[in-house]
């Protein structure tokens, strides 16, 4: 009975190019950071599609005075604008807000919530403010974060409790919102299967 018998003549090189985990290891890195940022970009749209859409929490009176807005999370859009994304490494991406004062992050008290200790400083920049709502204090001469304060609503100020001790932050999760969107999950996924076979397809083309 004849043998059937197979013999390659050509291709070796390719072959063993794409059976080296060194070189697999390095074409799926690179299509995996492209990868990466694209689901980092999409992270941002959605996170900004959820600031957007509200459905928070809703403002304090007094917060509502002073933005002149009554939805959540949304002021001069400085929040909005400061969601960005970062690739850390081929695998990795940071969606989120960079942007910190130093001391503290102010994304993170509006995402998780807090609470805030009232001090004799702000004890004194409400009674300033409510004096000068009283008519007491001439507004030409505030100045630093009085001023500010003024200008966004010049009246109607009054100086905090007796026996308020400290204010409360309510959570507003809308990076928590918008990494549980299913949606977001498939077009991840779709992208890092594209990243792979980008990668097998470049090694089984010997290039």
């Amino acid at each position: 009975m004849p043998k059937t018998q197979f013999k390659k003549t050509y291709g070796w090189k390719a072959a063993k190019k794409a059976f080296d985990p060194r070189i697999f290891d390095k074409k799926t890195r690179k299509y995996m950071k492209i990868a990466s940022g694209r689901i980092g970009l999409m992270g941002v749209r959605n996170t900004r599609k959820v600031i957007q859409k509200g459905g928070f929490a809703p403002n304090k009176p007094l917060t509502v005075a002073i933005k002149r807005s009554s939805k959540p999370l949304v002021d001069d859009g400085e929040l909005f604008q400061s969601i960005t994304y970062q690739v850390v490494n081929e695998y990795t991406v940071f969606v989120g807000v960079l942007k910190t004062s130093g001391i503290y992050n102010i994304a993170v008290m509006i995402h998780d919530g807090g609470i805030i200790p009232v001090t004799w400083e702000m004890r004194g920049l409400f009674w300033i403010l409510w004096l000068t709502s009283q008519g007491t204090v001439n507004p030409n001469t505030l100045s630093g974060r009085a001023k500010e304060l003024w200008d966004r609503m010049p009246g109607g100020w009054k100086p905090i409790g007796v026996g308020t001790r400290a204010i409360v932050i309510v959570s507003r999760p809308f990076m928590r919102q918008a990494f549980q969107d299913p949606e977001l999950h498939r077009i991840a996924l779709n992208h890092w299967h594209e990243a792979i076979n980008l990668a097998m397809r470049e090694l089984a083309a010997g290039k």
